[in-house]
């Protein structure tokens, strides 16, 4: 079964919260042990009327329906041995599960078919699941149609039910992960609880886009590992190679071209794939085709319209030159699902596969105008709120100055602030990212780096839970990426921005282990540490945004091979901005020009250097009243620069005097 959107959807959101979730749900553990217990065919055998009455505590229908369960359990409806020899049978007969279950209901007063359901599931909890209102909703919101054959038994309802579930619990393993220490079915009989409880108040999934009518979709090799995909774009084409069968056109069968490949190129196959893809690139690829140009197994590079059936170009690439005209639309580079292999043959008709074909429309963003024309879809962009020139006013910056942050975050997708204390790294960071989130909450995170921060906490790790033990649970950095590759699924255009605050505080390497490899290839899969099954990327839409103090002794230099991942920015003192400031009982440019000279000292002092200087935030702060007077200066020396300066010149009393000194000179 192809997996439908609506469940990859849904199954996705729900892996953003399954730590915090299983953290609080109750599995209730005395239920597990009971039937653990229960099930045993040593204890049916002896099982008293006591044992079948804990039924009522043990089941969620019977306390739901506290009539049908002492109706069923209140007082004996049948002897001893009948309800000892009747579990029997329908946990351990030989009887197929649909005629166990129908034989049960039929000779076991009072046990309707939710409550059967249910015993089955606890009993064999890695085999089935309760079929009640609640996992049938689910079936429906996730996209999946059960047939079952008409006129069907409860029983039979119930079988065919149990086989339709299995390639959603698979699909659950792949995309959430086991992560408490019961089973798939148990957690995703909770993952229904969750979904059903909260499905208003979640994100609606994309809708599929429509098919175009009369158009064949195409799936064509770019070349050995895509090598020919820039001379595809340069020139406006799709090719194939084989160069030595000349003109394709001039062969009037099929079985011809294979011969003649067979004469050329040899080998042990007998090139009927090579065949069938020379004869449909000649004779079948039509004007107004679909052609998705692949890389490798798990690559797409972009799409296009045909615009110009087969021509053989003598004048065109040696190796390439049987053509077609193609308007490409959109290139890129687009991860297929890495659970499945994208044909290896290098023209491939996709167009009877639908459910495929949506879902690459969906990720290269391929839609249908009110006529019926297929069109490159566009990102929808929401009316800013947060607009380019409040940005850059508010960062004290000129337009141009913003918009080449903006564009090297564009480019590199990682950058780090680095400067002297006060010189306004965070506060630039936090405007770069209210800019780009246009300031939506879900889309921006914050976190903090220190010693003792760690890949655990970042990406993921085992965390203690309640009761005893550990569960693998998601950092905040894994949760942000599945938020944000949602988002890039659904081509929103959304921007998600991570702000690292003291970045070089923390373990760089420990903390970023192998994503490392991901910050610079973005588009790359690589399997987590405590997750080798798991295939992980980093999203386009995410970028990084870390602030860096150089004046902090304490820290190790950043290794190379971080800095190759990042751009850096050097803030620096903005002597025109303090100059500016609304002061009163003293001059503002007299103070810029005192903390000029200031730093030129700690600049040229040999322990020190232009990266301790005194930043303009000390003086320039949304906290700070306006307008400055000399009193809040005085404060300002005292409890903010003064000890500063105390960490910078240790025991050197007279050197802080004569800054002092200079400071305050003439203000």
């Amino acid at each position: 079964m192809s997996l439908p959107i609506q469940a990859q959807h849904y199954l996705e959101l729900f892996n953003l919260s399954a730590d915090a979730f299983f953290h609080e749900f109750d599995f209730q553990p005395d239920r597990i042990q009971f039937f653990k217990k229960f099930r045993e065919k040593s204890f049916l055998e002896t099982a008293q009327w006591p044992d079948f009455q804990a039924l009522r505590l043990n089941l969620h229908t019977f306390q739901s329906l506290r009539l049908a369960g002492a109706n069923a359990l209140g007082n004996p409806n049948h002897s001893i041995e009948h309800y000892r020899s009747e579990f029997i049978q329908l946990l351990y007969g030989e009887a197929s599960l649909a005629t166990r279950f129908d034989h049960f209901q039929k000779s076991v007063d009072y046990f309707g078919d939710a409550t059967i359901s249910e015993i089955l599931q606890w009993c064999f909890p890695d085999q089935l699941i309760s079929m009640n209102d609640r996992t049938i909703k689910t079936i429906e919101y996730l996209g999946v149609s059960i047939k079952y054959p008409r006129g069907s038994s409860k029983g039979k309802r119930f079988e065919v039910f149990t086989e339709s579930i299995k390639p959603l619990i698979q699909a659950y393993l792949e995309i959430v992960g086991q992560r408490t220490s019961t089973t798939a079915y148990v957690e995703f009989d909770s993952f229904c609880y969750w979904l059903t409880m909260n499905i208003n108040n979640l994100p609606l999934p994309p809708k599929l886009p429509s098919l175009p009518p009369g158009r064949r979709f195409w799936l064509l090799g770019a070349g050995a590992n895509g090598t020919e995909w820039e001379n595809f774009l340069n020139d406006k084409v799709a090719a194939i190679g084989w160069p030595e069968l000349g003109d394709l056109r001039q062969y009037d069968t099929k079985e011809k071209i294979r011969e003649k490949h067979i004469e050329v190129y040899g080998g042990e196959t007998n090139q009927r794939n090579n065949a069938l893809a020379c004869w449909q690139f000649a004779h079948d690829i039509k004007e107004g085709d679909i052609i998705v140009a692949k890389k490798g197994l798990y690559h797409y590079l972009g799409w296009g319209i045909v615009t110009k059936e087969y021509l053989f170009d003598e004048q065109a690439s040696e190796a390439y030159p049987n053509r077609i005209g193609v308007d490409w639309k959109k290139q890129g580079l687009f991860s297929h699902d890495p659970k499945f292999q994208l044909s290896m043959k290098a023209l491939t008709d996709i167009t009877r596969y639908t459910d495929y074909i949506q879902k690459v429309m969906l990720l290269l963003a391929i839609e249908l105008d009110g006529s019926g024309e297929v069109k490159a879809k566009e990102p929808h962009i929401h009316d800013r709120t947060y607009t380019l020139s409040q940005a850059f006013a508010d960062a004290h910056l000129s337009e141009d100055e913003f918009e080449r942050l903006i564009a090297l975050l564009e480019r590199k997708k990682q950058l780090i602030l680095q400067g002297a204390p006060g010189t306004g790294k965070s506060y630039l960071a936090k405007i770069l990212q209210r800019y780009l989130t246009d300031g939506i909450k879900d889309q921006a995170e914050v976190v903090q780096f220190h010693p003792s921060y760690a890949y655990e906490d970042f990406v993921e790790g085992y965390r203690p839970v309640e009761g005893g033990g550990a569960t693998l649970m998601s950092g905040i950095f894994k949760l942000f990426c599945e938020k944000a590759l949602i988002s890039q699924r659904a081509n929103d255009g959304k921007k998600y921005v991570l702000l690292i605050d003291e970045i070089n505080r923390g373990n760089l390497a420990k903390i970023f282990g192998e994503l490392l490899f991901l910050l610079e290839y973005r588009n790359e899969r690589i399997k987590l540490t405590y997750r080798p099954e798991e295939d992980f990327h980093i999203p386009e839409n995410v970028y990084l945004i870390g602030t860096m103090n150089t004046a902090d002794r304490s820290l190790s230099l950043v290794d190379y091979a971080l800095r190759r991942r990042f751009s850096f920015i050097t803030l620096r003192t903005d002597y025109l901005l303090v100059a500016q400031l609304q002061v009163t009982g003293f001059s503002a440019e007299k103070l810029a020009e005192n903390l000029k000279k200031i730093n030129l000292q700690l600049a040229t002092t040999p322990s020190l250097g232009e990266s301790f200087a005194i930043g303009h935030s000390y003086f320039v702060s949304p906290r700070l009243p306006s307008p400055l007077t000399p009193e809040l200066l005085e404060d300002i020396w005292e409890f903010d620069l003064q000890p500063l300066l105390e960490e910078y010149y240790m025991d050197d009393s007279a050197k802080l005097s004569e800054l002092k000194s200079l400071f305050f000179n003439q203000l």
